[in-house]
């Protein structure tokens, strides 16, 4: 299976993405493509195929790396745009 470790997005945050994507989708009709709000979600590392036994492996080892840190907050100040995709 293809794997990556990712940040859950906060719904008051999807919320305004969704907003973002309707007035690009009014602009923009047919020729974009948005993520869908389930999809929505920030992408720290990809691990890329792994195997369904290593799953429980790379979960623990995870837990246990996340609490050597405090909650953050994460701020996004700007959009951009590369090779066709707005970041």
């Amino acid at each position: 299976m293809r794997a990556f470790v990712a940040l859950e997005v906060p719904t008051s945050i999807k919320n305004k993405l969704e907003k973002i994507n309707e007035v690009l989708r009014t602009h923009y009709g047919e020729n974009i493509r948005t993520t869908r709000r389930e999809n929505l979600h920030i992408t720290v590392l990809f691990l890329g195929e792994i195997e369904e036994n290593e799953l429980e492996q790379i979960k623990s080892a995870l837990k246990k790396i996340c609490s050597f840190f405090e909650p953050f907050i994460l701020v996004a100040d700007k959009l951009e745009t590369k090779s066709g995709v707005i970041w």
